[in-house]
């Protein structure tokens, strides 16, 4: 069976300060917690500024 674009498998991820991450979109959704530190997210939808304690989920193929 095919995986449904809101399957999730956990993930997780850890940049030194000032990481940019390439513009790329993916074919599941992804849901964002940030751990510690703050994280800048940009979509073509907009720019949000996330300190640590929030959760974000971005849906498939947003670039």
């Amino acid at each position: 069976m095919a995986p449904s674009p809101t399957d999730a498998e956990p993930l997780r991820l850890r940049h030194e300060d000032g990481h940019r991450t390439p513009e790329h979109a993916h074919e599941r959704g992804q849901v964002f917690l940030v751990a510690g530190g703050a994280l800048l997210l940009t979509t073509a939808a907009g720019t949000w500024a996330m300190p640590a304690g929030h959760v974000a989920w971005i849906p498939p193929g947003l670039r």
